[in-house]
């Protein structure tokens, strides 16, 4: 789970779910006791925060990859470059522990 204790992440259908029955009349309240929400403000937030997300996706604006970049494979002249040196640094560590 990310974010702060207790954050609840809702998926697509859970949240096309939520639109539906606000568009039936439903109060926010109703939608956040049907749904286990803290309060009616947090449906509101819910709400709010997938118009403002489709309004981006119709501007042309995407979402940010979350995570880290994929590593780009090595080749093997850089492989070969990593290993000398992981064994340079092995040599003076053991010369300076007094081993070799």
């Amino acid at each position: 789970m990310s974010g702060q204790k207790g954050m609840k992440h809702f998926g697509t259908a859970i949240i096309e779910e939520v639109l539906r029955l606000k568009e039936e009349g439903k109060s926010h309240r109703e939608i956040a006791e049907l749904f286990g929400l803290r309060n009616a403000e947090a449906s509101k937030e819910l709400i709010k925060r997938h118009r403002q997300k489709e309004e981006q996706l119709k501007l042309g604006i995407f979402p940010k990859k979350v995570g880290r970049k994929p590593k780009k494979p090595e080749t093997l002249e850089e492989e070969n470059q990593r290993l000398k040196k992981e064994n340079e640094i092995l040599r003076l560590f053991l010369q300076s522990a007094g081993r070799r």
